[in-house]
């Protein structure tokens, strides 16, 4: 008894739907495309472009933040890798694409301190940790 009543109301549904609502519905994802297009897409396609033009534009000298880690270039070795400097007199050889940042503007970078020897904490707990095995 519901059965038939449920087919009735399904086709009455079918035959209220305007003949265009085929193209009214891909006129509707057109519009949300669109949408995504302009706000998401656009945007992270152009951020990417201009990230990429920096990282081909880097030179000798500049300071870079490359995988977290803050450097300046020392080398550049081919199209795709560089030879940072973390350190005096410490260099490592990088992905150019890992370049994430070129020129920022807090680094730090400080000269390498050989002139003062800084003394073990006693009381540290990595001291503790290293007197404790090396006693063994």
């Amino acid at each position: 008894m519901f059965i038939s009543e449920a087919l009735a109301q399904t086709e009455a549904a079918a035959e209220a739907l305007p003949e265009g609502s085929g193209m009214r519905l891909l006129v509707q994802f057109a519009l949300i495309f669109g949408i995504f297009y302009l706000v998401l897409i656009r945007p992270q396609t152009k951020r990417a472009k201009e990230h990429k033009k920096r990282i081909n534009a880097v030179v000798i000298g500049d300071k870079v933040i490359c995988g977290g880690i803050f450097g300046k270039i020392t080398k550049i070795i081919n199209d795709y890798e560089v030879e940072l400097e973390v350190s005096e007199g410490v260099r490592i050889k990088m992905l150019k694409d890992l370049i994430s940042e070129v020129n920022p503007d807090i680094i730090p970078m400080a000269p390498a301190n050989t002139d003062k020897k800084e003394k073990a904490n006693p009381n540290s707990k990595a001291e503790k940790l290293k007197t404790a095995f090396t006693k063994k």
